[in-house]
């Protein structure tokens, strides 16, 4: 038997390790279900009968990032460095409250573009114990 947990747990394995598995293909003239899983960036411009945003409670306002950020502050190049272990390093003029904001922004727009995506139903999971300030299932309860 196949229960939503375990697609999950599928999806998530694969997605971590970058696996992918080819999709069989399907008849042409079949009345069968499909299911669709993809990215909000690669779904963009497409649209389908029912939309599941899974994982509504991820914390989407921390701007560390691995690795080297650059930005473009007034005309000037900005880094932020980071060390692997959460620790942050920043080159003059770096603002971070900005920087989250604009992170918030652009999260806001993903999400936009992921609602507008269905044409009958979108489905999205509220996590009773959710304790992120800022994740889209508080947007998503607005607008509710």
């Amino acid at each position: 038997y196949l229960t939503i947990n375990m697609i999950e747990e599928f999806l998530k394995i694969n997605i971590t390790t970058y696996q992918e598995e080819e999709s069989r293909k399907k008849e042409q003239d079949s009345n069968d279900i499909t299911i669709i899983c993809t990215t909000i960036h690669k779904s963009k411009g497409l649209e389908y009968g029912t939309v599941i945003l899974p994982y509504t409670s991820d914390d989407i306002s921390n701007t560390y990032h691995s690795g080297l950020g650059v930005n473009i502050v007034d005309g000037k190049v900005r880094y932020s460095f980071g060390s692997g272990n959460g620790n942050m390093d920043y080159s003059e003029g770096y603002q971070v409250d900005s920087e989250s904001l604009e992170q918030e922004r652009e999260e806001s727009r993903i999400l936009y573009v992921a609602m507008t995506r269905a044409i009958r139903n979108l489905v999205w999971f509220k996590d009773l114990d959710c304790r992120a300030q800022e994740c889209w299932e508080n947007y998503l309860e607005v607008i509710e």
